[in-house]
């Protein structure tokens, strides 16, 4: 499933959501909501976990719960793919723990797990969670795939996602809006909503309204900004926010960026792990089993220090050096309630002022 809610089932207790559209993701979300919990009373009836938060123990306790004020509930748990899927020296296989909770689930309670979308050694996309958990959600529910649409496919997504906002977009703008941004639906539809707002009483967007509208960002600009929050430079951190997210930006244009922050810290925290144990990061796969079980399957330093990418492991290894354990602790805390914010769960600041706050914290 790409970016639609066709085949969507609203009936059954296990859905697995995954994909790199986190946009898409809220969609269906509230879909499910809209279906499983009809009139039910939200505050009570829909409950969010963070797995890389709560750990297995947390989620497993929220499924295990009841209230009394809602006989039908919702229990989202995002990033579930945090939890291992395989048994680890001092780890249970967590994800298993989950699978088993899921078969034996009240009536009345319908669980979304919500993933992120993450490559395996084979350079293939795929459900990025263990085969246990993912016969679980076959047999209990549905799985679905939220993906930017790919190729040819684009253009006409882009042209129908403008028509909902009741406006339109030319081919060649659609193209145009494509080669000055990139090739992620999140940020796409942050631009549409942007090139909507700016038609005003106009009804189609040209590539000349698309070129006035949107800022080029480049994958080397956002990894520019990152290296600079690992390296607490927040001078220069700002500067290259500047160019990744102008004042005045859509709701949601900043989730990307986040998302990246985020990465970055997770690495720097595996990297301080790494050496604190006494080995070099660029030397990694020296490192005994002990060590290296102990690292993240999502952004996982190995993954991202391998290959083409080695050349990455002396900064990561740098940038360990300007973080303590405790300071990254507070990070990670710092990129959470920024996401819950830029969600809309939390606050009513806009995107740019998030960022800016969350970089001056981080830096600081």
């Amino acid at each position: 499933m790409r970016a639609t809610t066709e085949g969507l089932r609203t009936d059954v207790p296990v859905t697995l959501l995954y994909g790199d559209s986190e946009r898409f993701k809220q969609r269906v979300v509230a879909k499910l909501a809209e279906g499983w919990l009809g009139d039910a009373d939200d505050e009570f009836a829909r409950v969010t976990v963070d797995a890389d938060e709560a750990g297995v123990e947390g989620v497993l306790a929220e499924l295990a719960s009841g209230s009394l004020l809602a006989p039908r509930r919702l229990v989202i748990v995002r990033d579930v793919a945090t939890l291992s899927a395989r048994k680890l020296k001092d780890r249970p296989n967590e994800q298993e723990q989950l699978a088993e909770a899921l078969e034996g689930l009240a009536p009345g309670v319908a669980v979304v797990l919500v993933a992120r979308r993450v490559r395996s050694e084979r350079k293939q996309y795929g459900p990025p969670v263990g085969k246990r958990l993912q016969k679980t959600v076959t047999e209990r529910g549905q799985m679905l795939e939220l993906s930017t649409p790919k190729g040819n496919a684009l253009g006409p997504f882009l042209q129908r996602e403008m028509q909902k906002l009741g406006k339109s977009i030319s081919g060649a703008a659609a193209e145009t809006l494509i080669r000055r941004v990139g090739e992620d639906a999140d940020r796409l539809l942050s631009e549409l909503e942007k090139l909507a707002s700016y038609l005003g009483e106009r009804e189609e967007a040209t590539e000349e309204d698309v070129r006035t509208v949107t800022v080029v960002v480049t994958e080397e600009d956002v990894f520019k900004l990152v290296d600079a929050v690992g390296a607490r430079d927040a001078a220069e951190a700002m500067r290259r926010l500047d160019g990744l997210l102008p004042v005045g930006s859509s709701r949601g244009a900043a989730l990307p960026v986040l998302g990246m922050i985020a990465r970055q810290l997770r690495l720097i925290w595996q990297a301080r792990y790494v050496q604190k144990a006494g080995y070099q990061v660029a030397q990694l796969k020296q490192a005994p089993a002990e060590v290296t079980e102990k690292l993240p399957e999502h952004h996982n330093l190995g993954d991202a220090t391998k290959g083409r990418q080695s050349w990455l492991a002396p900064s990561y290894a740098k940038q360990s050096r300007n973080f303590s354990d405790a300071q990254l602790a507070r990070a990670l805390d710092r990129v959470y309630q920024a996401d819950l914010s830029l969600k809309g769960q939390s606050g009513d600041l806009d995107d740019r002022t998030v960022m800016e706050l969350l970089i001056a914290d981080l830096c600081g």
